[in-house]
């Protein structure tokens, strides 16, 4: 199975990126692996992004630009709802009001 490996600030986002790399270049995602937690080290020195590593196999088509905005849709689907839920919870650590 080929994987590629890619980074970004959450691991979320890390997902979202890579699927839709994967959609772009016709292959399918099969699994993910965290390959490294992210951290924001003190004061934003050491911060170290989010590695995941994803498997992918070839699809048999070439993917339509259909089908490339539909896992586009996906891979946003995944990263907003855990960021909205941060954003809450940050709402009301801070005592911002009904969020």
């Amino acid at each position: 199975m080929e994987f590629i490996d890619v980074s970004a600030k959450t691991i979320e986002d890390a997902i979202a990126k890579g699927v839709a790399q994967l959609a772009v270049d016709g292959q399918e995602l099969v699994e993910t692996k965290v390959l490294e937690q992210p951290s924001n080290g003190f004061l934003g020195i050491g911060r170290k992004p989010a590695v995941v590593r994803l498997f992918f196999t070839s699809m048999a088509k070439t993917a339509t630009v259909e089908e490339v905005a539909q896992a586009e849709e996906q891979s946003v689907a995944v990263a907003l709802p855990s960021r909205l839920q941060r954003l809450k919870q940050k709402c009301r650590n801070s005592d911002c009001g009904n969020f």
